[in-house]
């Protein structure tokens, strides 16, 4: 409900370290990468998110008071495979990724519409993520953004990673593929 992430202690259940939302430590590493309408086409179905260190407003979406459990808070999180990573997600703010590290927040990735799915790779720092939207996107830590083009009607509403990281399966409402990872 605060927009905070606690990571705590297993065995004195103390807070070892918190990720805040609301006034996140941006490490002088930390960058944001804010997807827009008019994205370069580097080569067919791929894609370079622009990066903009200035001043950004994350957009919020207000809380409906009026359902008996509103979404508010941290409502995604799921850890890199070797814990160094985190990617969290904000209810009031569905367009925004968090990836942080233990250090604090290393990067923010903002997109046109509602992140629904994220997943990381079962063997490496390499995170997908799908908005429902026509394209699937990956991020690592040292790459950065890159979309990629969905066949035609693809939807990304749903994402599983093959046990070798080589291969992703994507779901969307009407269609599932499978698609190999290079």
């Amino acid at each position: 409900f605060d927009q905070v992430v606690r990571l705590l202690n297993p065995l004195t259940w103390r807070v070892v370290t918190e990720f805040t939302h609301a006034q996140p430590k941006l490490l002088p590493r930390a960058s944001l990468s804010a997807e827009t309408s008019a994205l370069v086409e580097e080569a067919p179905g791929q894609y370079t998110a622009t990066t903009n260190l200035g001043t950004l407003t994350l957009g919020s979406v207000k809380v409906d008071s009026t359902k008996l459990v509103p979404k508010v808070g941290v409502g995604l999180m799921a850890w890199s495979h070797d814990g160094n990573y985190l990617v969290t997600r904000d209810e009031s703010m569905p367009t925004v990724l968090w990836i942080w590290d233990m250090s604090g927040l290393c990067q923010i990735l903002v997109q046109l519409e509602p992140v629904r799915s994220v997943k990381w790779a079962p063997s490496a720092a390499v995170l997908a993520f799908g908005t429902g939207g026509g394209q699937l996107y990956f991020w690592t830590p040292v790459g950065g953004v890159r979309a990629v083009e969905l066949p035609a009607q693809g939807q990304c509403t749903g994402l599983q990673w093959g046990a070798d990281g080589n291969y992703l399966c994507v779901s969307g409402k009407a269609v599932a593929f499978a698609c190999a990872v290079e």
